[in-house]
């Protein structure tokens, strides 16, 4: 489970990034930041929103069947955000952050 907090256009410990992804089209902030501590999620999130589709294997906590024990999920962007519209990534710990909030 991810925890999310955001302050002035920040995500912190994003997971999928799908969060900062919905406050950046919505708000338009000036910059977003989309920061956690999983270099997996993050290198996934960074190209799915830049409008590559992908796909990653999921595995449920409790699955309960045997077909839902690793389940394959296709990822994409219902739009990309492109590279000069201010929406970067860090990987870093939330508790820890490399920035310092406004």
């Amino acid at each position: 489970m991810f925890h999310f907090k955001i302050v002035s256009g920040r995500e912190e410990n994003t997971g999928g990034s799908r969060l900062a992804y919905d406050f950046h089209r919505e708000f338009l902030p000036g910059m977003t930041v989309a920061s956690d501590f999983n270099p997996l999620l993050m290198l996934v999130a960074s190209k799915v929103i830049r409008g590559k589709a992908g796909e990653l294997i999921e595995f449920p906590i409790m699955p309960d069947r045997t077909e839902s024990f690793a389940i394959k999920q296709k990822l994409s962007a219902p739009a990309p955000i492109s590279e000069v519209e201010n929406f970067d990534f860090v990987l870093t710990d939330a508790t820890k952050p490399a920035f310092q909030s406004l």
